[in-house]
């Protein structure tokens, strides 16, 4: 009897969720109590509006999503400073968009990476940045290629040392220089030339 009355709190508590309002009026569905200084009640689930359990799933998704890449991103940082494949790189990203960048040369590179770590910094770089498969090959190897866009030449080569930049009517031309009078062309965030 007790096992049944457990079982059935149990299950009503997973028919409902905690909506909570931050001071700036963003709503959280969540299954466990609000924070403290959040507006919170309680929502059964079954009283959801279609786009409300979407908004829920996809935020859970989301949030499972970015714990994976942040995971990812640490696995990487530790078996780079225990290997050879320096981790200068995961490091020292200005951004997160140039961390996942570096990062796909590191995972493309190194052999002791984890394979699920792997295949989380690749689908975030090809979802979010538009790396492409096509383009493994000319990263692994450390060189640009024309058609490339700029987050795999940063997977190739690193950080430029400087970016020169041109914006007229017609767009935006970068030009990255790095070391060695090596240089890297873009129009519109695409390869189109390089120079060495």
């Amino acid at each position: 009897m007790v096992v049944l009355a457990v079982c059935l709190a149990s299950y009503a508590e997973a028919q409902t969720l905690h909506k909570c309002t931050d001071k700036s009026g963003k709503v959280v569905y969540q299954d466990r109590p609000c924070d403290t200084g959040k507006v919170a009640s309680r929502v059964e689930r079954s009283n959801l509006t279609e786009s409300e359990a979407r908004a829920i799933e996809r935020e859970r998704s989301d949030k499972e999503y970015r714990n994976a890449f942040d995971a990812a991103i640490d696995g990487i940082r530790r078996r780079s400073m225990a290997h050879e494949c320096a981790p200068d790189a995961v490091l020292t990203g200005n951004n997160q968009r140039e961390k996942i960048c570096l990062a796909v040369g590191r995972v493309l590179r190194c052999n002791n990476i984890a394979p699920d770590d792997r295949d989380v910094i690749l689908f975030k770089a090809t979802r979010d940045f538009g790396v492409k498969k096509a383009d493994y090959g000319d990263i692994t190897s450390g060189r640009a290629s024309i058609g490339m866009n700029s987050c795999s030449v940063i997977a190739a080569l690193g950080h430029p040392e400087r970016v020169n930049r041109t914006t007229t009517s017609s767009g935006t031309r970068e030009q990255l220089v790095y070391g060695d009078r090596k240089y890297v062309y873009l129009d519109n965030g695409v390869v189109t030339a390089w120079q060495d």
